[in-house]
């Protein structure tokens, strides 16, 4: 695509009077990806002053801006434009195939080619992006047999005392806990979070996802890192170094996906949340993967003595005592940072 100027219209004149020439002879031409890439460098560049992530708000917000200008003048009514694209090659076809074959025709077919496969690849992304699917499992419904089967597990899984090896009841935590975080696990726990972590972290993730309430996702931060790598990186080790964590970063986006075909009620609905790429961080995925190498061997009769808590992250803010849980890991030894 041809790049917009300003100043005069034209660039190359000859004998100005009723039989001189006037043309354009300087233009600059560039595909997408070099435009993008120059947009999202522009403002990157930019000084600005105060939080890492306060500076990174600001760069969000100017380049959505210009990105949303760039789509509007370069994909608005998309389809409308693959379309008329579709007939100009077709037409050019055409010719070709009646024999009206020049260096013209042949140079003109090639470049209404490459536009309208950009053009169909973008209107593939924008419906892929608009009808984004995903397989839900239903839950379970609101009745009362629901209702009565999960107080009848609250009540099988009530802790109301807990005894030692000599079976005396344990009062405190302190009495309670028979393995500490030790000194080396201690210091380990402590480490600053290193600059190759994040980006490992960043590039390993699952690309596809939708993105957050600030509109970038993965593929953003992926395709222009050597860009946004500085501030990004900086913004999450300050946040580990602070334990200060703006509101902006972790808003979320709440959508209800339907369960059935047809949603009549509220209880045909799953709420999803959709948090900002840099406040996510970590797939799934990668908790399953986690759990399964955590779980191995746990069946065996030899080892240590284990146990695992399991939480419902949903409901965690409704039915966690964090008091007890701040007590339960000082008790443990983890680092007050940590912690925080």
């Amino acid at each position: 695509m041809e790049l917009p100027h300003t100043g005069c219209a034209f660039s190359w004149s000859k004998n100005w009077d009723e039989n001189g020439m006037v043309r354009v002879l300087d233009r600059v031409l560039c595909n997408m990806e070099w435009l993008y890439q120059n947009i999202v460098a522009g403002v990157w560049g930019e000084e600005v002053d105060g939080h890492e992530f306060h500076k990174l708000q600001h760069y969000f917000k100017v380049v959505r801006s210009k990105l949303e200008e760039l789509n509007k003048v370069a994909f608005s009514n998309i389809s409308v434009r693959v379309v008329e694209m579709k007939h100009q090659f077709e037409e050019v076809q055409q010719q070709i195939l009646n024999g009206d074959i020049n260096g013209d025709i042949l140079s003109r077919a090639k470049v209404i080619g490459k536009e309208y496969n950009v053009l169909c690849n973008a209107e593939c992304d924008f419906y892929k992006n608009k009808a984004r699917m995903a397989w839900y499992k239903g839950g379970d419904e609101n009745t009362t047999l629901f209702h009565s089967a999960m107080k009848m597990n609250q009540r099988r899984n009530l802790i109301t005392q807990i005894h030692n090896e000599q079976d005396e009841l344990n009062t405190s935590y302190e009495a309670a806990v028979c393995r500490k975080v030790d000194s080396s696990d201690f210091m380990e726990l402590q480490k600053p979070v290193t600059a190759s972590e994040i980006e490992k972290v960043f590039l390993n993730m699952k690309s596809g996802t939708p993105p957050g309430p600030d509109g970038f996702s993965l593929e953003f931060y992926k395709d222009s890192w050597n860009i946004t790598k500085q501030p990004v990186v900086a913004a999450i080790m300050q946040f580990f170094a602070t334990c200060h964590l703006p509101r902006f970063v972790n808003c979320t986006a709440l959508t209800l996906i339907p369960k059935v075909k047809q949603p009549y009620s509220m209880k045909d609905f799953q709420p999803k949340s959709c948090c900002n790429v840099i406040y996510k961080g970590r797939q799934i995925s990668d908790g399953i993967l986690l759990m399964h190498e955590l779980m191995d061997g746990y069946q065996k009769q030899s080892g240590q003595p284990r146990c695992m808590l399991k939480v419902d992250i949903m409901k965690a803010d409704d039915s966690v005592d964090w008091d007890s849980l701040w007590m339960i890991l000082q008790t443990l030894n983890f680092p007050p940072k940590f912690i925080e």
